[in-house]
């Protein structure tokens, strides 16, 4: 039985068919224009890999990663670029790049780790995220939705134990305010603290 998963809007599909651990996983980008395009990431250890181009300058190329999250880009006529279509970031090697988790849409591992939402109130706000160790520290990585009461949301996934955290604002990192758990980073930051049960 195959089941057949998508990420970002199409851009990077998962599928659930797993061998020797592996998750085959499709990467795509549209762009007639290209002459060539590549994909590379720390899957590749930053080897360039090409992708085929098919019908309506539609590149593809499927490759059988195990699960875990991978900083990538895409290398379009030799221009490195983030994926157009995903929003999620981290930084590997102190450089901004495509983040995507293979794994995180399979029956498995929705089964672990627990739920939690983040909740903000700014209604002048324009853009805020939620940002912590489970993302590596990403200020775009889980971005949240405002409910147009500029109450912003955002639900994720984290493991049990103290998970430090903060919002971005606007571009400025802030402590949760209605949050009085916070711990010293040991650089002199604080951070607040959510305490995910087992």
């Amino acid at each position: 039985m195959m089941r057949y998963f998508t990420i970002v809007n199409l851009l990077v599909a998962v599928t659930c068919l797993r061998a020797d651990d592996e998750i085959a996983t499709t990467f795509t980008y549209n762009d007639p224009a290209a002459t060539t395009v590549e994909v590379a990431g720390e899957f590749s250890n930053w080897k360039t890999l090409p992708l085929a181009k098919g019908a309506a300058g539609s590149w593809t190329r499927t490759l059988h990663l195990k699960a875990g999250q991978y900083g990538y880009k895409f290398v379009i006529n030799g221009e490195w670029k983030f994926d157009p279509k995903n929003p999620a970031r981290s930084v590997v090697n102190e450089i901004e790049n495509s983040v995507i988790t293979v794994g995180s849409t399979s029956l498995a591992a929705v089964t672990t780790g627990n739920l939690v939402t983040f909740a903000f109130t700014d209604a002048k706000a324009k853009t805020v995220y939620v940002a912590g160790q489970f993302n590596d520290w990403s200020a775009t990585a889980n971005p949240m939705k405002n409910d147009d009461a500029g109450i912003w949301s955002a639900t994720v996934r984290l493991k049990p134990g103290k998970q430090p955290y903060k919002f971005v604002v606007d571009g400025d990192w802030r402590l949760d305010p209605t949050n009085p758990d916070s711990a010293d980073d040991g650089s002199g930051n604080m951070n607040s603290i959510k305490t995910v049960a087992p």
